[in-house]
């Protein structure tokens, strides 16, 4: 077995949202994690759920993080825990570039394209079954000036 050790300010990124967030993701055969970098200008995008829950770390920066309609700041190091089916939406709080790390204790088949720099470790590879989300998020939505470095 090959140890593939990734710098995930080196993998290729997609930016969306205008040019105010660019992620990239890895993943294991049973959960999926994204590094995102939130510019400072970045709007307040509309909430969105989904049916599994979700880790959100912030490394750098603050970010706002709002779940069922209650807003806090997450300032550097800290963590909190999305429900499953909870609407929720984050964005910058303050004038310093966010960076965010999401866990997603299931392989969202919606950000597959996220990990192609993996293929080699996972070619042929299926998940387990159950750890497979199907089409869940305004994060992967497509629109002006959205595209994939």
């Amino acid at each position: 077995m090959a140890i593939h050790l990734y710098s995930w300010s080196e993998l290729p990124r997609q930016t969306i949202f205008d040019g105010n967030l660019s992620r990239t993701a890895l993943r294991t055969d049973g959960a999926i994690v994204t590094f995102n970098w939130f510019e400072p200008r970045m709007p307040r995008p509309a909430p969105h759920s989904h049916p599994f829950d979700q880790l959100v770390m912030v490394l750098e920066g603050s970010l706002y993080l709002e779940i069922a309609g209650e807003v806090v700041t997450m300032p550097p190091g800290s963590a909190a825990r999305i429900p499953s089916g909870a609407a929720h939406t984050a964005w910058p709080a303050g004038d310093l570039r966010v960076l965010n790390i999401d866990v997603f204790g299931t392989v969202r088949e919606d950000y597959l394209f996220l990990t192609q720099h993996q293929k080699e470790v996972f070619a042929g590879a299926t998940a387990p079954a159950g750890t497979v989300s199907e089409g869940f998020s305004i994060w992967n939505a497509t629109g002006s000036g959205d595209h994939q470095d």
